[in-house]
Order: C-alpha cells, then sequence, then structure tokens
C-alpha cells in the first residue's frame, strides 16, 4: 500500500515503502512475489496474485470458461433491455485486438496512462502493438478525454472522431489539477485537490496517492459531457 511521504521530503516514485520512503517498482514487485510465496501462493498474473492481477484473472478465467466476443455483447443487450441506464467498463488494450469490443460505440472514451506493461506470452508482442491496440478505442467514441501528462497522449488519442477535452496538472488542460496534498483529519484520509479550467471546485477524493487525483480527473472529464451537477461530483469522489 502507497503511503505519502512527509511534505519535508517530496520525491517523484510512485510507490513508497510503510515509513513513506521512495521505493522503486522493481523492489517493490520482488518484495511482493515474496510476500505472496511466503504464504504458499504463486505470483503469477492468470492466478490473480500479482500486484494488480486480480482483473488479468477474472478475463483469463471468462475465457476459460468460454466466454467470447458475441456472449460479452449479448449481455450488454440484456442490460440495455432490462433498463440500464450506463455502463463503465475497463476497455482492454487485449479485448480490442482480439475484437472484442468491435461495433460497439461508446459515448465517452478515456486515456489515463501509457507504461511498459502488457508485453510477451498471450499480450502485445512490442509496446508499439500496445500503444496500436489501446488507441483503436478512440475511433469508438463520441468524445473522449485524455492525461495531458503523458508523453503518449496525442499518439493515443489520435483517431479520436472529435478533438479530445485534456485533464491533467499541466496549466494547457482543459481541467486542471493544483495544491495536491495528503489529507489525513477526522478519521478520512485521502488527497485533497483544486480544480480550475473549464470547472472550479475544491476536492477531496477518499483515497490518497497523486494518481487518484488522475482517475478522479478522468471521472470528472467523463460526466463532463453529460449534464451532472457540481454537488454530485464533489459529493461522489468524497465518498469514492
Amino acid at each position: 500500500q502507497r503511503v505519502e511521504p512527509l511534505k519535508s521530503n517530496p520525491h517523484p516514485f510512485a510507490f513508497t515503502n510503510n515509513l513513506g520512503e521512495p521505493e522503486t517498482i522493481k523492489n517493490f514487485q520482488r518484495l511482493h512475489k515474496r510476500a505472496v510465496e511466503r504464504i504458499g501462493l504463486i505470483c503469477k498474473k492468470s492466478l490473480g496474485t500479482t500486484e494488480h492481477g486480480h482483473r488479468h484473472a477474472y478475463g483469463f478465467r471468462a475465457r476459460q470458461a468460454g466466454l467470447n466476443q458475441v456472449e460479452i455483447q449479448k449481455a450488454m443487450h440484456d442490460m440495455l433491455e432490462c433498463g440500464c441506464k450506463a455502463m463503465v467498463i475497463e476497455a482492454s488494450s487485449i479485448g480490442l485486438k482480439h475484437y472484442r469490443l468491435a461495433d460497439i460505440t461508446f459515448d465517452v472514451g478515456i486515456f489515463t496512462n501509457f507504461s511498459h506493461d502488457h508485453i510477451g506470452g498471450v499480450e502485445h508482442k512490442d509496446m508499439a502493438e500496445y500503444l496500436y491496440c489501446k488507441s483503436l478505442l478512440f475511433g469508438q467514441c463520441r468524445h473522449s478525454a485524455g492525461n495531458i501528462d503523458d508523453e503518449k497522449f496525442t499518439e493515443i488519442t489520435k483517431l479520436a472522431v472529435e478533438k479530445p477535452v485534456t485533464f491533467g496538472f499541466s496549466n494547457k488542460a482543459d481541467f486542471v489539477a493544483s495544491d495536491e496534498h495528503l489529507l489525513f483529519e477526522n478519521g478520512f484520509i485521502g488527497v485533497h485537490f483544486e480544480l480550475s479550467g473549464k470547472k472550479k471546485l475544491s476536492l477531496d477524493v477518499n483515497i490518497p496517492g497523486k494518481f487518484n487525483v488522475y482517475n478522479a480527473l478522468a471521472a470528472i472529464s467523463a460526466v463532463s459531457f453529460f449534464d451532472i451537477p457540481d454537488k454530485a461530483i464533489v459529493e461522489g469522489l468524497h465518498k469514492a
């Protein structure tokens, strides 16, 4: 679990140890693997025992059970017939590669970040393929939004039907975050930040970490295409 560093000792690392000190991702993965093996398990993505492997394990098991593209789309159709008004899904690059999302038009597509992941085995052969497959989503979206702070933003969103709404800490973004800091008061642990640009809000997110500011910005950008009141955004992020 990430622990925010002291304000007197800021650093850019995504991972910290339980003292809030910098931790490299390789050392974090090594410690995680050791902890998993200590309780008699195998650290493997398909088993759901890697750092965020539970979501991959679900997909692998669904595939092994015979769930295919047609059944996925039929399930979404049945949700609509049953009165479902909105659905949020993780449109994975692997799903796009294998056409599991073919012929689906999304109201909004969101790009959060691009990093060295999902390479080898049953996934992508290299980073170029990974980037290309990830970019396919935006050709299937009426609207789109993306993290302008990520260096791959332009390449990922090049197929967007219309100019993407942008978010980030950059002053060039449509939704700009600033004054991000850890909150720990009255039993509330989270992160605070100020929002400017297309909206001006003071926000508290119920999960700490700068990466959760980006997640909050992504959510705000997504709902900006709909008639969602600011009060609902503020309260929703506070309870996230």
